[in-house]
């Protein structure tokens, strides 16, 4: 069964001359899960700490990421059932997790794929090879999937 990539959402990064104490990320900004899953996620990134800590961070904080967009995808299976989130984030980084969980299967870094199940992986670049004929500027599309030998 194949899987496809839909649902992007986008949070922009702050301009770089944004005052250090401004806010980047807020909890209204994200569904109850998503904020779970992007503290999971940038968790990946170095970023410890619960929802509290991260939604109280101001721009000088991320240490350069609140510079950066944050992209989310889900991926569906054939059937159009959830099964994955995708988030991207720090130009070159992402996490993979379980749909609606914390659950990380997979990771991404320097645009590729750096660790998690061969197979899920297979099956992204598969959606993600349709992402890329869609010619979208987006984040996805820079990343690679293919797991390493």
């Amino acid at each position: 069964m194949g899987v496809h990539f839909t649902n992007r959402r986008v949070i922009d990064g702050l301009e770089e001359d944004a005052e250090p104490e401004a806010v980047w990320l807020r909890p209204d900004m994200f569904t109850a899960i998503e904020r779970q899953q992007l503290v999971a996620a940038l968790a990946d990134y170095g970023l410890e700490g619960d929802e509290a800590a991260l939604f109280a961070r101001s721009m000088e904080d991320f240490d350069g990421l609140a510079e950066t967009r944050i992209e989310w995808w889900d991926v569906v299976d054939d059937a159009g059932a959830p099964a994955y989130q995708v988030w991207l984030y720090g130009v070159d980084c992402g996490s993979v997790l379980r749909h609606g969980t914390t659950d990380k299967v997979g990771r991404l870094c320097q645009f590729g794929w750096d660790e998690g199940d061969a197979a899920l992986a297979s099956a992204l670049v598969t959606a993600h090879r349709e992402i890329k004929q869609q010619g979208l500027a987006c984040m996805l599309a820079k990343f690679d999937f293919a797991p390493a030998d």
